[in-house]
């Protein structure tokens, strides 16, 4: 036992209020006005719409304890179980039950039991119905009955049961069991008689028996007394209870006290409440609270208080009527029920004539335009009227009206809107708040000026520069502030005169071109490359200077000795610049040049003559054209300007400058490209008697029985006598062998070298004729090369 017990767990942060038990299941009230019940659960006992078993194991509990569904809204406020069933009383003061139902116990109306589907609980849970016009304030189940207390019409509480009654414990004649049928119940349920005027403070359910304690302090009890249990001195069963349980002497319930031992107690008077028993005086009762009253005796409850309504207020103390309850006075009022001190005031800048107000809106607003700093008045004529140079723009201002800022002004009396309030015009100020005139407005002084409308302040008005002044009074712009002339200047701000310009004269080598000039140092330099000669200039065009061929490297000078002559400008540029603040040479353009130094004018650059260029500035000489290429033109800037020979032509030499110079490729030889230096000679074996060719197609071979032996020829030759050529394109002519001739010239066939025929010879190639043998040899076949000598001894 103690700390070696496991405690429930109802789940995390949740504890309980209040717990029943039933025969082998128990449930409890947690602190969330919600249920939750374990242990057997055959008749849906429950109430989680299943049959399911709950507690038997660890991970059915705590968080995973399904709660009892008692419909959309509802919260319960107590538990109660019987043998198999599980009633509450819900929020709105309705009775449900859930679980076994065979005699009606669950006040449905039917035999059904109710909780072992899904589908008989939250909604579609029955409330048990009980008399019209009456309030459940208490339920109590038994092993199979269930009883009430309910509040009647009459606001005695009394004792209604239904379900099993064989032993009596209904409290009602007979043995049969009531709400097993809809017309038991309702109106039809049969009220406990607990004798005289008296009412049930609470109520106890046993098996088979009902106890009731009634507020004159006796117990009642009835139904099954097997045991002596209902405490009447036998063991009869009572179906209507007359006999109370005598329990000694009385002690006081709530809502009565008495001062001495004894039966009888003395009810609490009106105006007063006891909520705890055995008070022996009747200072032990409370009186209500200022701001409420009780005209009931024996309360028990500050609850029985009755609040003064709102719009009334009450400081009494222990009030038994409502005549306590005060009206709140015109000019405040009272939102609250129970208020127990004076009513609230209408605040400052409200007022209302309302007697007996129950919230703020009764309090009228002061109009725009007026102000009241009155709390709680009782009519608008607290309602003060804004003076003019101040105004009201909402309702109920509870302070005096608003100043017009400074820089404007109203005459508009009761003036609901700051729109009232006029703002100086540009050129003037005005430093009062809540001026109600336009004379509060003063004019900027001469030498300044404002544009702003509605200027709070003299600093508003803007000072004319340094090197100017104003003559104007009231000046809205600083367009009338005056330059000092050139040539003058003045260091005043907001210079009201002409006279505050002071003239000076510029000294030779510098001027001074500037309007409104605030210091004497406004002369200016003549620039470098430039000078003066005189003094009091007022303009730079007054500044001269320097010639070509001169430069200045400093301001002011006042003398053109001072410019100095420029030296040394190399071949290729010169130096032409007026007023040159350096010794800067410029060089000659692309396609131009200068072959000396020391020019001081772009003249001196001469133009490339034809068949040259120059693609480079501060040229000293101009690029010659290739060979191969001329060009016409004067003061080319490019190479490619110059214009390549056409093929069939040629040029060897650069510079030249005209396409005449290119010249034609002559008879055997040719040029097919553009640009050449020279011409391509045709080769040996072929021939060209073409001027000018530009292919090499125009090299024609030599025919058959001609040759060219040389290139660049212009003709072919024939073959001579005792040669021949069969093929074209040939350098040379095949020789007729030794043993043959031919005196053909121009021959294209080796058939034409004839066999020398016996008796001749031929001893060398190329032979045109063949030779005789000579005496003492012969020859005795064709084609012989020599003759055969006679032998000796013999003789030709």
């Amino acid at each position: 036992m103690g700390s070696a017990m496991t405690t429930v767990d109802l789940g995390s942060g949740i504890t309980a209020k209040a717990i029943a038990a039933g025969e082998a299941h128990t449930c409890a009230l947690r602190s969330d006005n919600k249920i939750v019940c374990w242990g057997w659960n055959n008749f849906g006992q429950l109430g989680i719409g299943s049959k399911t078993i709950i507690g038997t194991i660890a991970n059915q509990m705590g968080n995973n304890l399904q709660t009892v569904d008692l419909g959309t809204g509802f919260n319960a406020t107590s538990i109660s179980a019987g043998l198999y069933h599980t009633c509450t009383l819900r929020s709105d003061n309705s009775v449900v039950c859930w679980g076994f139902n065979p005699y009606g116990q669950l006040g449905i109306g039917s035999t059904d039991a109710v909780g072992d589907d899904p589908n008989e609980m939250g909604d579609a849970l029955k409330a048990a119905s009980i008399w019209s016009d009456s309030t459940v304030v208490e339920v109590k189940a038994g092993d199979y009955h269930t009883c009430v207390r309910f509040r009647k019409p009459d606001k005695k509480i009394g004792v209604l049961c239904w379900g099993y009654n064989n032993n009596g414990q209904l409290g009602v004649s007979g043995r049969i069991s009531v709400g097993t049928s809809l017309s038991d119940m309702g109106d039809a349920l049969s009220e406990v008689v607990l004798g005289g005027e008296t009412s049930a403070l609470s109520l106890a359910t046993g098996g088979g028996q009902t106890c009731a304690l009634k507020n004159d302090n006796t117990i009642l009890c009835w139904g099954q007394n097997n045991f002596g249990q209902l405490g009447i001195g036998n063991t009869t069963n009572v179906f209507k209870p007359t006999v109370p349980v005598d329990v000694g002497p009385d002690v006081c319930q709530p809502g009565d006290y008495t001062s001495f031992s004894g039966r009888f107690c003395s009810a609490c008077n009106a105006g007063t409440y006891s909520s705890g028993s055995g008070f022996q005086s009747n200072a032990s009762c409370t009186a209500c609270a200022a701001g409420s009253y009780s005209s009931s005796v024996g309360e028990t409850s500050n609850m029985t208080c009755i609040l003064c309504e709102r719009g009334l207020f009450s400081t009494t103390t222990g009030a038994s009527g409502l005549e306590v309850c005060m009206n709140c006075q015109a000019g405040s009022y009272s939102s609250e029920m129970g208020r127990n001190t004076s009513c609230i005031l209408c605040y400052p800048g409200s007022y209302s004539s309302a007697i007996g107000a129950t919230n703020s809106t009764t309090c009228m607003l002061c109009t725009p335009g007026t102000f009241s700093t009155t709390s709680g008045p009782t009519s608008n004529a607290t309602c003060t009227i804004c003076q003019a140079g101040t105004f009201s723009s909402g309702s109920g201002r509870g302070v005096p009206c608003q100043l017009c800022q400074a820089g404007s002004y109203s005459i508009v009396i009761g003036s609901n809107t700051g729109a009232n309030c006029s703002s100086c015009l540009s050129g003037s100020y005005s430093t009062v708040l809540g001026a109600n005139s336009s004379s509060t407005c003063t004019n900027c002084t001469a030498g300044t000026y404002s544009s702003a409308i509605g200027a709070p302040a003299l600093s508003n008005c803007t000072l004319c520069r340094g090197g100017t002044y104003s003559t104007f009074v009231a000046a809205t712009s600083g367009i009338v502030c005056e330059m000092c002339l050139q040539g003058s200047y003045s260091t005043s701000l907001g210079a009201n005169d002409s006279a505050s310009c002071i003239l000076r004269l510029c000294a030779a080598g510098s001027y001074s071109s500037t309007l409104g000039a605030s210091s004497r140092e406004n002369c200016t330099n003549c620039p470098a490359g430039t000078y003066g000669n005189f003094s009091g200039s007022k303009n730079s065009s007054d500044c001269i200077s320097c010639g070509g061929g001169t430069f200045l490297n400093f301001s002011g000078a006042s003398s053109p000795a001072a410019c100095i002559s420029v030296q040394g400008c190399s071949a290729g540029t010169y130096s032409s610049t007026q007023g040159a603040t350096s010794s800067v040479c410029t060089s000659c353009q692309v396609g131009t040049y200068t072959t000396g130094s020391g020019f001081s004018s772009s003249s001196s650059c001469t133009r490339c003559q034809s068949g040259s260029y120059s693609n480079e500035t501060g040229a000293s000489s101009c690029k010659l054209c290739i060979a191969g290429s001329y060009s016409s033109g004067i003061g080319v800037v490019s190479s490619l300007d110059c214009i390549l020979c056409q093929p069939g032509k040629f040029a060897s030499g650069s510079g030249l400058f005209a396409s005449e110079n290119c010249s034609l490729c002559q008879p055997g030889a040719y040029s097919n490209i553009s640009g050449s230096l020279s011409c391509t000679l045709c080769l040996a074996g072929t021939y060209s008697n073409t001027s000018g060719a530009s292919q090499q197609l125009t090299c024609v071979s030599c025919v058959a029985g001609m040759y060219s032996n040389v290139s660049a020829s212009t003709a072919c030759s024939f073959c001579q006598a005792g040669a021949y050529s069969s093929s074209t394109g040939q350098t040379l002519c095949v020789h007729c062998q030794a043993g043959t001739f031919s005196s053909a010239a121009g021959a294209t066939q080796a058939a034409t070298c004839a066999s020398c025929i016996a008796g001749t010879y031929s001893s060398v190639s190329a032979s045109t004729a063949c030779s005789l043998c000579q005496a003492g040899a012969y020859s005795s076949s064709t084609g012989q090369s020599f003759c055969v000598v006679c032998q000796a001894g013999t003789f030709s």
